[in-house]
């Protein structure tokens, strides 16, 4: 009975070294399996995407990204703004407009200026410049101050004509005297008085200056005239009585 049941022992501790020696062998041939799924599976995605790289062909319909459209992916585009046009300040014509006023006064009056010191036809030309300068709206500071100094340069060479009314009533006065009535010396000097006087009331350019000096060196001629004497009559000597 002994030698049965260690018989058994040995024949049941012999299939269980058995199935321990399979079980190992078992696990290893499981994972070197496992091991060759998954490396397959890796080298299957590898081919797969390297063919829709080929086709051009990519999973949910989306275009292949290129290294560069990554890297503009990852960087964002700014926003860029339209420039904007700098609009330039306005030019002050202030002094421009009062210069176009004066200057169209003389023109207007003429008449009262020398025509040494008034050119009409450069008035007009600086007149018509500067209204269309005023009327322009693309004008620089540079135009318009040009403008303006040719303008008051003209406006300030200016010289008005004299008034000759004063000078006129003396030569007049003078020109009544009768010159036997004086010293021929003292008339001499009337004379020549009258002389200078009468080429100034011609002379359309005469100023005031040379009015007044010639309307003072009249009046200083007529002081010094010098009446002659007149004749003494002559008084009848008596007759004596005859003896």
């Amino acid at each position: 009975m002994k030698k049965r049941n260690s018989f058994v022992l040995r024949r049941v501790l012999s299939s269980f070294s058995v199935l321990v020696i399979l079980f190992s062998q078992g696990t290893s041939a499981f994972a070197s399996v496992g091991e060759g799924t998954e490396t397959g599976d890796a080298e299957a995605s590898m081919k797969l995407g390297e063919a829709q790289e080929e086709t051009g062909v990519v999973e949910k319909g989306e275009p292949p990204q290129t290294m560069e459209d990554q890297q503009a992916g990852d960087t964002e585009t700014p926003s860029v703004e339209p420039p904007v046009a700098e609009v330039p300040p306005a030019v002050d014509k202030t002094i421009l407009q009062n210069k176009i006023s004066e200057l169209t006064q003389v023109l207007a009056n003429s008449s009262l200026y020398t025509s040494t010191s008034l050119s009409i036809t450069t008035a007009n030309q600086l007149l018509a410049r500067g209204q269309q300068l005023l009327a322009s709206e693309v004008v620089s500071d540079e135009e318009v101050a040009n403008c303006v100094a040719e303008i008051t340069n003209l406006l300030a060479k200016l010289v008005l004509r004299g008034d000759k009314g004063p000078l006129q009533a003396l030569v007049a006065t003078a020109a009544g005297l009768v010159e036997t009535d004086y010293t021929a010396a003292s008339y001499s000097v009337l004379a020549a008085a009258l002389v200078a006087a009468q080429q100034l009331l011609n002379d359309p350019d005469a100023v005031t200056e040379s009015l007044t000096a010639s309307l003072n060196q009249l009046q200083s001629a007529i002081a010094g005239l010098v009446k002659t004497e007149a004749p003494k009559p002559e008084t009848p000597k008596p007759e004596k009585p005859k003896p």
